[in-house]
């Protein structure tokens, strides 16, 4: 829109493998080159330079546009600075970019420098090492270069089967660049506001949000109280992204709901982490849950919509597993949801789909009707829904790897504590 000029130059030396992560790179080269771009003038240039030597990937971003002050370029990678003629100007920033470009180049073992003089252009200069034996076996993702390989992987995966993740933040640059950082992993969609992100949850049903605080219409503290107090949205794992480092800011934002609170600026591989980390924690719910343990245990940082809703969903299922119009559909209606809604709530509570929880259920309900030596295998099949006994044994085998009475003698041959020496 700017009419600006970019211009390429990349000189290899040589054949040479290459061990750097490249998506960190890409970022790296992206922040550069859209800060270089915001902030040069109409009909400007930006000149992006790559070459290798002695075994360091360069990589030169060099414009022409308004420049940094000496007095600025003291403080140009501190946390949420803007300088005076950027601030000043018509482009909006969130004054982290540079400081995130930092943390990455070093997290890489590499350096970053850059030369500014106000008014005639600014170049920054990016320095990677790039051979295997400057990293540990830890840290290479894989030890053989492979260009054919590498071609493939950069084709967009398929989107189905991916985690949803939506992403709320009024900062397009912010935004944009967590998705771009995001979105090697999960399926992204974004609001620019909190008001527009209800109508987004409802729509898109996402599995995990992210959210701004300080927003326009409505707070990300605001829409984490919202969806958090909404039996249909509560299970939704939430992290808020905030500049407020106030302890009472932290607290407002956990007392809201939410699952887990970054301060900016953040390392976006910690940000993943924890959503990687909030995700997994949810499967440890479901044998507790099974069990009823999840109801006693404090030590789950479970809402406590969700914990009454489980409440209900397993001692519904527990009354009616035996009944023949039990089903999927009965039991979300029971919960009074729509079936696509309580199958996602289900999902992410559990880590597993409906008939999965519900299977796992009538098998543990099995086992402790087999240990009891009461009932006859066709009796245990019609307790825990199973047409007869045939389907039932062939169910149960499938599940604990053995017959419901090998189930029974095993348990019978098993040596109790008090047979112990």
């Amino acid at each position: 829109e700017k009419g600006i000029s970019l211009h390429t130059q990349i000189s290899p030396e040589g054949e040479h493998p290459i061990f750097i992560d490249r998506r960190k790179v890409s970022l790296i080269l992206d922040n550069l080159i859209s800060n270089s771009i915001k902030y040069t003038c109409q009909h400007g240039n930006v000149w992006v330079k790559c070459s290798l030597t002695d075994g360091k990937l360069v990589l030169e971003v060099v414009d022409d546009g308004i420049g940094i002050s000496t007095q600025a370029q003291k403080k140009l990678f501190n946390r949420f600075y803007r300088a005076e003629n950027a601030a000043n100007s018509k482009e909006t920033g969130s004054g982290i970019g540079l400081l995130l470009t930092k943390k990455m180049t070093l997290l890489h073992k590499g350096s970053i420098d850059f030369s500014s003089t106000e008014g005639v252009g600014t170049t920054f200069r990016i320095q990677l090492p790039v051979s295997q034996s400057d990293y540990n076996k830890t840290e290479l993702i894989q030890k053989d270069f492979h260009p054919k390989k590498e071609v493939q992987q950069e084709k967009q995966p398929d989107e189905a089967g991916k985690i949803k993740i939506l992403l709320v933040e009024d900062n397009e640059e912010l935004r944009e660049y967590l998705a771009r950082y995001l979105k090697q992993d999960y399926s992204i969609v974004e609001s620019a506001d909190g008001q527009a992100a209800l109508e987004v949850v409802r729509k898109e049903n996402p599995d995990f949000i992210i959210s701004d605080v300080m927003m326009p219409l409505l707070s990300g503290t605001e829409l984490c109280k919202q969806l958090k107090s909404n039996i249909e949205t509560c299970h939704i794992p939430l992290i808020l992204l905030t500049s407020l480092a106030e302890r009472e800011d932290i607290i407002k934002g956990l007392n809201a709901g939410a699952d887990d609170y970054i301060t900016k600026p953040f390392d976006p591989a910690v940000l993943k982490s924890k959503i990687a980390s909030i995700i997994n924690n949810r499967s440890l719910y479901r044998k507790k849950y099974i069990d009823k343990s999840a109801f006693n245990d404090e030590s789950l940082l479970v809402n406590e919509l969700d914990k009454q809703f489980m409440e209900q969903v397993v001692e519904y299922i527990e009354e009616k597993m035996m009944n023949e119009d039990f089903s999927i559909d009965t039991l979300a209606i029971e919960m009074a949801m729509s079936r696509s809604v309580f199958f996602k709530k289900i999902k992410s509570l559990t880590g597993q789909n409906p008939q999965e929880f519900i299977r796992d259920i009538k098998m543990k309900r099995a086992a402790t009707l087999l240990r009891e030596h009461k009932y006859s295998i066709g009796e245990i099949a019609y307790l825990t829904g199973y047409p007869n006994a045939k389907y039932f044994s062939t169910a149960f085998k499938k599940y604990y790897g053995c017959t419901p009475s090998s189930f029974v003698e095993d348990e019978i041959s098993a040596p109790s504590y008090s047979d112990e020496v």
